[in-house]
């Protein structure tokens, strides 16, 4: 009986809205392999501003989407700072909290290894009606 090897360039896995892949490697010399996706948290706190007041608003709910805009099913509501906590690979990201039936887009943001990543979104009351998103 003969064996055969041959070669398998890269196994890709789909996670949280991108695709990661392996290393190369060889087959039958290499059975099983594990693909580690690293991760680190991201604080978005969102603020509400009108005048000089900056108050964190509380039970906002924050939903994260790719640096495309695709959902990933992932939402939390802010706690009593203002803040809510993803846990999200090394990618480009965006959320949208949504306050007093509307939707607040964050610009696009991307984590690097740096330590704790805070990113904060200011929703200011120009007028009882008219709400502005900064970041």
């Amino acid at each position: 009986m003969q064996l055969f090897g041959f070669n398998l360039n890269t196994t890709g896995v789909d996670y949280f809205g991108y695709q990661f892949w392996s290393n190369d490697y060889t087959i039958p010399g290499t059975l099983s392999d594990v693909l580690t996706i690293t991760h680190q948290d991201v604080t978005v706190t969102v603020n509400q501003i009108y005048g000089v007041d900056i108050d964190p608003l509380e039970g906002v709910n924050v939903y994260l989407f790719t640096g495309a805009g695709s959902y990933q099913g992932i939402n939390q509501a802010t706690d009593a700072n203002g803040q809510v906590i993803f846990n999200v690979p090394e990618q480009d990201y965006k959320v949208r909290p949504d306050y007093l039936s509307r939707q607040y887009w964050s610009d696009v943001f991307f984590w690097q290894d740096i330590g704790d990543l805070r990113w904060a979104i200011y929703i200011e009351a120009l007028s009882d009606d008219i709400l502005l998103l900064t970041a």
